[in-house]
């Protein structure tokens, strides 16, 4: 459901923003998924996830920090 749920939420923004610059906030998909899944399931936030949720936060500021064309 929560995948879903992304993926309705990526398309919305498909048709507003260009493919490029849309695509690279699909890898923020699995942040939004397990912070869900924590807080609707009481599942358990491991090192792994903040570890995992901080590179993909780490990519996304150097694809849009100063430097980004």
């Amino acid at each position: 459901m929560i995948t879903a749920l992304g993926y309705v939420v990526w398309n919305w923004a498909l048709a507003r923003v260009p493919a490029p610059r849309t695509a690279i906030f699909l890898n923020a998909q699995p942040i939004v998924g397990a912070l869900l899944g924590a807080v609707l399931l009481s599942e358990p936030i491991t090192l792994f996830t903040v570890l995992g949720g901080a590179l993909v936060v780490t990519g996304l500021a150097v694809a849009f920090g100063p430097g980004a064309r």
